[in-house]
């Protein structure tokens, strides 16, 4: 006896698939209004975050101050206890440091890599640079002496519409201030 072959369907979507009718009962999409929400809290935050970059920069300009004052007193105390007398010279957005070496000629500190050339991480520039309150030029160098009595010097840093002082005086102390 012949049996009959069952006819086969295939299912034209899958599971649980909307093919294209209305949202069942239990499901939901959101509304507009939480959609505006969302987009007024992205706003927000992302004002903030323009607000917290600006004051950044400033903070900026003060750890370089900070970090500039921390170096000078150590390259008078590497003059001090090298014997050998350290220079320091600023140019535009970075600065270094310079030995005097045995042929009389200032090269670059080879044995402390603290004193190595450094680069500002933002635009800050060079104000002024006054040694015994004569403004001196970028090309010329600030020079600790290996006795340790120094000219005082002045190093004033300018972001946009800030700017700090670097004091140095004869005895070493050195100490970061607004500029007056």
């Amino acid at each position: 006896t012949a049996h009959r072959a069952a006819k086969a369907t295939t299912p034209t979507s899958a599971p649980g698939a909307n093919s294209g009718h209305a949202m069942r009962r239990g499901q939901r999409g959101f509304t507009l209004i939480e959609i505006m929400v969302v987009m007024v809290i992205l706003a927000i935050m992302m004002t903030l975050v323009s607000v917290n970059f600006s004051q950044d920069n400033g903070r900026v300009l003060n750890d370089e101050a900070s970090r500039l004052a921390s170096l000078l007193e150590h390259a008078q105390n590497e003059a001090m206890i090298t014997g050998k007398p350290v220079a320091w010279n600023g140019t535009t957005g970075k600065y270094q440091f310079w030995q005097l070496g045995s042929d009389k000629k200032w090269d670059k500190p080879s044995s402390d890599e603290t004193l190595r050339e450094r680069t500002f991480p933002i635009a800050i520039e060079f104000a002024e640079i006054k040694v015994a309150g004569t403004p001196i030029k970028p090309d010329e160098r600030l020079i600790f002496l290996a006795g340790g009595l120094n000219q005082p010097f002045d190093i004033t840093l300018r972001y946009d519409e800030k700017q700090l002082t670097i004091h140095g005086g004869a005895t070493g102390r050195v100490s970061v201030g607004e500029k007056a």
